[in-house]
């Protein structure tokens, strides 16, 4: 798989799961302002190889931002190099888990942070599920990892 097969797919409605080759993917330009990868539809993204695929925005932008009507299902990936500034960021402490933006997050380990997430971005009216997913080395205005 290459970045521009990873990115089309995404923008391909009538593909639901993409399965991604092991490897380093640097994702060195936005799919929306600001994120390299943007989902307003359901889509299972999982790497062939848990653990062995890297999506590295290369500190240019978000890696993932999920959209409003996006519900997107994370497996396996490495989520790194992200960048983003202000409002509320959640870190994750359990790598399987979903996030539902909701005041309600009693079931989850988190811990609250500080700005816009550098990894991964859910908006209002989307929903995020990560298994076995390492978001690590993101960057924000006061912090990194998961904004909802």
């Amino acid at each position: 798989s290459t970045v521009g097969e990873f990115t089309a797919a995404v923008g391909n409605s009538a593909v639901d799961k993409i399965l991604l080759a092991a490897g380093i993917y640097e994702l060195t330009s936005d799919m929306c302002t600001g994120s390299a990868v943007c989902i307003s539809r359901t889509l299972t993204i999982k790497a062939g190889v848990p653990g062995a695929v890297v999506l590295n925005a290369t500190g240019g932008r978000r890696v993932f931002e999920i959209q409003s009507g996006g519900t997107v299902e994370l497996i396996g990936l490495n989520i790194t190099g992200g960048s983003a500034s202000t409002v509320q960021i959640v870190c994750l402490l359990n790598p399987t888990a979903a996030f539902h933006p909701s005041p309600l997050l009693g079931e989850l380990d988190i811990l609250l942070s500080g700005s816009q997430g550098g990894g991964v971005l859910v908006g209002g009216n989307g929903t995020a599920n990560f298994e076995s997913c390492n978001i690590h080395d993101n960057t924000a205005r006061y912090g990194v990892c998961l904004h909802l």
